[in-house]
């Protein structure tokens, strides 16, 4: 009952039209679906971010209208975002996000396929009425990146997930045993971008840094004093000094100058937003998401610098090293995500710095190697990726296949 107290007392007035939507729809939906059943129709929809076809989900939908043409499978997004480019092609295969056809489709669909847990007409209306029993669908979390941490916002029951996908043997099992998914419901495929990276050419001028979001920086709720103060005057607060000093250090910065390599700054799309508050001169290029493809940025670059972001995993997945600069470990843990089965420091993928200097130093290091991905981490990437292919949508398309199965029995 507190966790739909909670999400009642954050309702917005977007929420409150998103309601009203939902009601309209009830009724086109029970005919629509009816139709459907008379007709023998099957549809899947899928959908990221309101404003994003970039991730699993789009990769997915790609591999859908590529290898399975004939099956109807529709994709939701905002008609007016940057993305929506790439899905023009497909139309009248997309629908409008938040559109009263999205609810009609969303109600009536057999499969909904997100690679986000909010991938819905409206998170906070679709979460009371789904968590509560009251919306019974086959839903299907394709994740935007392997689970590290422990986010308790992911345990079943707060989803009531039919399918959560997984990408690597320790997350499943780690998800299997504490998460609370009823058995089978779990399934290790590998994530749908995956497919992608078994054929890439880095390039040895550009390394990244992509560092995660922090939620006293965004939230509202849980903050003390300083995280009220950080969240008022973002500029001041540590998260920008930190990584602002990093991509000003002189030291590094004539480095790369001197060996012509780029250092391409992207911060988690949650803190966007910032970007501007940020300075930079070259070799540093600051990247707007707006403008940058996230996948693309991570095939091409040859090192990752970040603090505690999963899409460290991806590059771990491409044999490509990773540097782990994590100054505020302490904080993250306590107001964030709690520690899960996923060790930064013996994971074997990359080296954890404390400070900006030992960061800037394990960064020449790894440029002066060549970007080497060591022994030890190849050893690490057999026991955490299994199996290791571009058969990842393959393997999801076949489970998702099976609830509609049993779902149709």
């Amino acid at each position: 009952m507190k966790k739909y107290l909670i999400r009642v007392k954050n309702v917005k007035p977007k929420d409150l039209l998103a309601l009203l939507q939902f009601l309209i729809a009830i009724i086109p939906a029970i005919l629509w679906k009816l139709w459907c059943l008379v007709k023998g129709i099957s549809y899947w929809l899928i959908c990221e971010e309101e404003n994003e076809a970039r991730d699993n989900g789009f990769v997915f939908f790609e591999y859908m209208k590529r290898e399975h043409p004939k099956f109807r499978t529709f994709y939701a997004i905002n008609r007016k975002c940057a993305d929506y480019k790439k899905v023009i092609q497909y139309e009248p295969y997309i629908i409008q996000y938040g559109s009263l056809k999205h609810w009609i489709y969303y109600l009536a669909a057999d499969v909904n396929i997100s690679s986000q847990k909010g991938g819905k007409p409206n998170a906070a209306v679709c979460y009371l009425l789904e968590v509560s029993g009251i919306l019974k669908n086959n839903r299907v979390f394709l994740q935007h990146g392997i689970t590290l941490n422990s986010p308790e916002f992911l345990y079943f029951d707060n989803t009531k997930i039919r399918l959560f996908i997984t990408g690597a043997v320790p997350e499943h099992k780690y998800i299997c045993d504490k998460f609370g998914y009823p058995k089978g419901w779990v399934k290790l495929c590998g994530l749908c971008r995956f497919d992608n990276y078994h054929r890439i050419k880095p390039d040895r001028r550009k390394i990244l840094l992509m560092p995660t979001w922090r939620y006293w920086l965004k939230l509202n709720f849980k903050m003390d004093e300083d995280s009220k103060k950080e969240q008022e005057n973002i500029s001041e607060s540590e998260y920008v000094h930190t990584f602002q000093s990093l991509i000003s250090n002189q030291k590094l910065l004539a480095y790369l100058k001197e060996k012509k390599v780029e250092l391409l700054f992207c911060p988690h799309r949650n803190m966007q937003e910032y970007l501007d508050v940020f300075t930079a001169e070259y070799p540093v290029v600051l990247c707007s998401q707006d403008k940058y493809s996230i996948q693309e940025l991570l095939m091409q670059c040859s090192l990752m610098i970040t603090d505690y972001s999963s899409v460290s995993i991806d590059f771990a997945y491409m044999k490509k090293p990773v540097i782990y600069y994590q100054f505020d470990v302490d904080r993250y843990r306590g107001q964030q995500y709690k520690e899960g089965y996923f060790s930064y420091k013996d994971s074997g993928f990359g080296v954890v710095a404390a400070d900006e200097e030992g960061t800037v130093d394990e960064i020449i290091r790894s440029i002066e190697s060549g970007y080497r991905f060591s022994q030890e981490a190849e050893d690490a990437h057999q026991l955490f990726f299994r199996p290791y292919d571009n058969k990842n949508c393959e393997r999801v398309y076949q489970e998702i296949w099976k609830i509609q199965k049993c779902q149709n029995l």
